[in-house]
């Protein structure tokens, strides 16, 4: 009999051992947790600029694109191509035909400084001396 006894002793002084001191609540109430916000900033509209701007400075931020409107006769052998693009700093997208214009968008990817230049060629092989020329500075920060 007495061992019958201890076993159930052992037991209870085992769980009373176990758990922690404060009572358990009889509901749990909501938190709130606040996050760090991660949702991007709002991108700039892109900047568009066409002959008249020509020789001047155009600043960017990264992600921000640029439109470089330049003409283009529908009817001529020539259009404008770009020169010596910065791949780092500046990305070409496929240019945008609208009417009599031609529409290159290029996305700032880094900071620096870099020139976009144009020059409106010949489509004849070889090419001949370009007729015009456009260029502007890009300071992408």
């Amino acid at each position: 009999m007495r061992k019958f006894l201890l076993v159930p002793l052992a037991v209870a002084g085992l769980l009373t051992g176990c758990g922690d001191d404060e009572p358990i609540p009889d509901s749990i109430g909501s938190t709130t947790l606040t996050l760090p916000s991660t949702a991007p900033a709002v991108a700039k509209p892109a900047v568009t600029v066409d002959q008249s701007a020509a020789g001047r400075t155009v600043t960017l931020d990264v992600g921000q694109e640029l439109r470089v409107r330049l003409p283009q006769a529908a009817d001529s052998d020539q259009e404008w191509e770009p020169v010596n693009l910065d791949e780092g700093i500046l990305v070409a997208e496929e240019p945008i035909a609208e009417g009599r214009t031609t529409v290159w968008p290029l996305r700032a990817v880094a900071k620096g400084t870099t020139a976009v230049e144009f020059t409106y060629v010949q489509l004849e092989e070889p090419p001949v001396r370009p007729e015009s020329t456009f260029l502007v500075t890009v300071e992408v920060s």
